[in-house]
């Protein structure tokens, strides 16, 4: 089932026989659409000419599930820029609860050509719970992946699939409010390698990582699939009491580092061995 709507062209994918799933394709430069779980992935320009993001800034996607229970999902993958866009791709989602996103680009060194997408702009992103980067490209120019200007305290953050050199920087920034006073997070690992990871208000606009004055007082880190790396942990926190990073799960986590934990401890519970913190 194909239909139409507002300039953008939706399909059911072939076990929905409801309006339930969509995969979002590049007809024009704007999708406007409802449904329970959106894909956007790279498609083709009309001509053929270029291969771009279906995901953009005009997109406006709406999660059709309205009942307490909801979990509308988009699942993106955003690679090259090229000739539709820039590095920070900024849809409007409404009544979304769980966002993953994978980044596939490549570049030149610090991507000073814009040619990779490395940041997603979620000012405009409704009943978010979840989000998550499931890959991050290891080239030398995109082995960077932010997820910025977040408008709710998510309950969980995953990060998965992600091997970027041990020196690239994963970031989940908040907008200025959004993380005021006592916040409580699960942050996911599996299968990381990275240099960094901030997670805290956005303080530096989209176009640069960073984040201070305010964070999750309590996160738990819970490392599965294989082996994680963090070479730093920046958490910042607002309360003046006292933060803590509480390590579970099944498989070593090295956290090479904390920064701005305020009298911040480093837990790994007795019960998980195989969790460390160095």
């Amino acid at each position: 089932m194909a239909e139409q709507s507002a300039g953008f062209r939706y399909t059911s994918l072939p076990s929905c026989r409801t309006r339930c799933s969509h995969l979002l394709h590049r007809q024009r430069w704007r999708h406007i659409a409802t449904a329970e779980n959106f894909t956007a992935g790279l498609v083709y320009t009309p001509n053929g000419g270029s291969r771009v993001n279906a995901l953009q800034d005009e997109d406006v996607l709406t999660g059709s599930n309205t009942s307490a229970a909801a979990n509308n999902k988009l699942t993106a993958t955003v690679g090259n820029s090229n000739d539709n866009g820039a590095p920070i791709i900024t849809p409007t989602l409404k009544n979304i609860q769980t966002a993953t996103f994978s980044f596939t680009g490549s570049a030149d060194d610090n991507n000073i050509n814009n040619n990779a997408v490395v940041a997603i702009d979620l000012q405009d992103g409704t009943g978010l719970k979840t989000i998550g980067i499931n890959r991050i490209a290891s080239t030398a120019g995109t082995n960077v992946a932010r997820i910025e200007n977040i408008k709710q305290a998510v309950e969980t953050l995953n990060l998965t699939n992600t091997n970027a050199n041990n020196a690239g920087t994963v970031e989940f920034s908040f907008g200025n409010g959004t993380l005021l006073g006592a916040n409580t997070a699960t942050l996911n690992l599996s299968d990381v390698q990275v240099g960094t990871v901030n997670i805290g208000q956005n303080v530096s606009g989209t176009s640069a990582a960073g984040v201070a004055n305010q964070g999750y007082e309590t996160l738990t880190i819970n490392s599965t699939g294989n082996t994680n790396n963090i070479g730093s942990l920046n958490l910042p926190m607002d309360t003046g009491t006292a933060g803590k990073v509480i390590i579970t799960g099944d498989k070593d986590l090295t956290l090479a580092q904390t920064s701005n934990v305020v009298n911040g401890a480093v837990c790994p519970p007795l019960m998980h061995p195989h969790s460390k913190a160095n």
